[in-house]
């Protein structure tokens, strides 16, 4: 269609701040401009990304550079409004509070495949190639933020488009680079922004301790951006890269065999490396307990002398650092209906539950996308996709909170009757209600603390520092001195104070419950044997020849492939294996295929999925009678599960369970017998 019928369509979704809904649509110059394509308006553009050029040339370099000349770069660039010109002084278009800042086109280019042709001007419609000004796409790049995505307009609050790039396609590949000679920091430096000016699917973050952390698709995709870095954009610096870092997602199992569900013992199983929390803490008086007199959920007396304690049915007790308000919090699995739903919908939760801004997946009918409605529709698709789950029962309460950022799935749940809902994250009731005799309410002025607890919680868990997903946690109550003190008032009447602790020794109250929430959410996992991870999945599509069939099925049983489907493709000798393949065992994987097969092999991977990984990674705190006894004193092997965990803690830099000293009164003598 032309752009004019198609804006109707297509506006609502690039913008749906300013075009979303009939009653709230905006309406200007601007507005009319980009719904009619005006060329005579004011000008709106996008600008998508950069490519790598030779501008004296005038053609698309790519991945090859002829001489010792410098890398430079043309934006690619859709007019949606209006008539570009060089020269012209565009804006950046944000939605944030800051100062628009304006950038100049040099040059504008039609594309004529990878060949560049210099136009004079670029009516609305028009995609073309523009040179930004060399004052900007220098120094002033980081300054000015000129990169990928983003929105032009020739006045000042003109409207800022979604970026098409995927915030949830998340590097599931990342190294550390860092150069041989400290004389080359520069260089690199400068190299891994051309990098991220040129892929858009790379990620560049310096970390605080000065490590350069290139993220990728892929092990593919990762030799594909070094060998860019290292012979285009950071040429002639020696670079040191290191292993590839595996992401996984910390789970939580939805049931385990009745037979290790039967085994006597404390509720919360710490392994070797948390059991410094049992012995002592960091707060003065504080303690660790791993069991409980009573395994009941509600009506359970709170007691003062521990601070952190799980009940037989899961439910983790944390306290403040200064007795005066304690969290109860029990970790359930999120049913699979559910997880779908937010796998499916993560971009549109990600903008209406962490930006704020309405989203056009979310408007309901004619009161137009405002963030309200957008939260209230949320709720409710989560409340229907949960009811029509087979294990709803096991999630009480009403949702009140969400995390779906840095690639979680997790959810908080409010189980004390308090009437906390989801749609009144920010706009709560006008009064608030006082609790009946025995409830334990979550007061109003706790809940934004609870809520920045919770999702510090689901962005790194407990077992190495990972995002939580499939995880539900059930806030079961709020107990204690400073949970009945409330700090707002009824209209008219006069306010009462807010209870302020004092700030010594532990700090302001505030932040001791929103410690107190993450470590509840955090300890809630580590109940005996249903802790878990999730593993990034690869579909693997391999093509081979008969005779190497068996070659190739014996490099696949080696790296833990599931072989979904195999068949033989008509009219030829090729058989096609369709097989998912854990990321952390496709590393090397394509020449182990080709040196076995002999070259006789091609094949497609690209990233498929997060699977629930059946192993239990603390196997030892769940081991049966039977097992103990044909175990006898052997070690037991850590599983997949725990090399996993144990390699990313000791990346990290995290306390392990592996012994540096196997026997310390022992000495190794090294002389030699003369």
């Amino acid at each position: 269609p032309s752009p004019v019928e198609a804006a109707v369509e297509r506006l609502p979704v690039l913008c749906p701040r300013w075009f979303a809904g009939g009653a709230t649509a905006v309406t200007g110059e601007v507005a009319e401009g980009l719904r009619k394509s005006d060329r005579k308006g004011p000008v709106v553009a996008y600008l998508a990304k950069f490519l790598a050029a030779d501008l004296e040339r005038m053609v698309l370099t790519g991945d090859a550079l002829t001489g010792d000349e410098d890398v430079r770069f043309v934006g690619v660039c859709r007019v949606f409004s209006g008539t570009l010109r060089p020269g012209q002084e565009l804006f950046i278009s944000n939605d944030g509070a800051k100062a628009a800042r304006s950038i100049c086109f040099e040059r504008l280019f039609r594309l004529m495949g990878r060949f560049l042709q210099e136009v004079p001007e670029a009516p609305a419609g028009s995609v073309v190639a523009v040179q930004v000004g060399e004052s900007v796409s220098t120094s002033e790049a980081a300054l000015l933020g000129v990169e990928r995505s983003l929105t032009l307009c020739s006045v000042a609050d003109g409207p800022c488009f979604e970026t098409p790039y995927s915030s949830q396609a998340f590097a599931i590949v990342r190294v550390n680079i860092q150069p041989q000679h400290v004389t080359d920091l520069e260089a690199l430096s400068r190299g891994l922004q051309l990098l991220h000016r040129a892929d858009p699917s790379v990620s560049v973050e310096v970390k605080s301790t000065g490590e350069n952390v290139l993220g990728c698709c892929g092990d593919e995709h990762l030799k594909r951006c070094v060998t860019d870095l290292q012979n285009l954009y950071a040429r002639g610096a020696p670079l040191s890269i290191s292993t590839p870092l595996v992401a996984i997602r910390e789970a939580f199992a939805a049931e385990i065999p009745q037979e290790r569900a039967e085994i006597k013992g404390p509720a919360m199983w710490l392994p070797s490396w948390a059991s410094h929390l049992v012995d002592a803490s960091t707060e003065a008086g504080s303690q660790v307990s791993t069991e409980h007199d009573d395994g009941s959920d509600a009506g359970r007396p709170v007691t003062h002398h521990e601070r952190i304690s799980m009940s037989q049915a899961g439910v983790a007790t944390v306290w403040t650092a200064n007795r005066r308000a304690c969290f109860r919090v029990r970790a359930v699995a999120i049913p699979t209906e559910v997880l779908d739903w937010m796998d499916a919908n993560a971009e549109e939760l990600e903008r209406v539950v962490h930006r704020h801004s309405a989203s056009i997946g979310f408007a309901s009918g004619a009161e137009g996308a405002s963030w309200e409605s957008c939260m209230k529709e949320v709720q409710e698709q989560f409340e229907k996709h949960l009811e029509a789950s087979s294990s709803s029962a096991e999630l009480p309460g009403k949702l009140c909170g969400m995390c779906v950022a840095k690639g979680s799935r997790a959810v908080l749940l409010d189980a004390t009757g308090s009437g906390w809902s989801f749609a009144a994250l920010q706009h709560g009731e006008a009064t608030e209600k006082s609790p009946p005799a025995g409830a334990e309410w979550v007061p109003r002025w706790m809940r934004s603390s609870v809520l920045a607890g919770f999702r510090l919680a689901a962005n790194a868990g407990p077992l190495c520092e990972e995002p939580m997903r499939g995880v539900a946690l059930v806030l079961h109550g709020c107990a204690g001195p400073a949970a009945t003190a409330t700090p707002g008032a009824e209209d008219g009447a006069q306010a009462a104070p807010v209870p302020v602790i004092s700030a010594e020794p532990f700090g302001p109250m505030s932040g001791q419950v929103m410690v107190a929430t993450k470590e509840a959410c955090r300890y809630s996992l580590f109940r005996r044997g249903y802790s878990r991870i999730c593993e990034a999945m690869l579909a693997l599509e391999v093509q081979c020849e008969q005779g190497v069939l068996g070659k190739v099925y014996a490099v696949l049983g080696k790296r833990r492939a599931k072989v979904l489907d195999e068949f033989l493709r008509d009219g030829t000798s090729l058989f096609n294996i369709c097989s998912h393949v854990p990321l952390a065992d496709s590393f090397g994987l394509a020449h182990e295929l080709r040196t076995a097969a002999h070259g006789q092999v091609s094949f497609h991977c690209a990233f498929s999925h997060w699977e629930l990984s059946e192993e239990d990674p603390f196997q030892e705190a769940s081991l049966t009678a039977e097992e103990m006894e044909d175990l006898g004193d052997m070690p037991l092997p850590p599983n997949n599960a725990r090399k996993l965990i144990d390699s990313i803690r000791k990346r990290k830099g995290l306390p392990t369970d592996e012994k540096v000293v196997q026997v310390a009164t022992k000495q190794r003598t090294v002389t030699r017998m003369k």
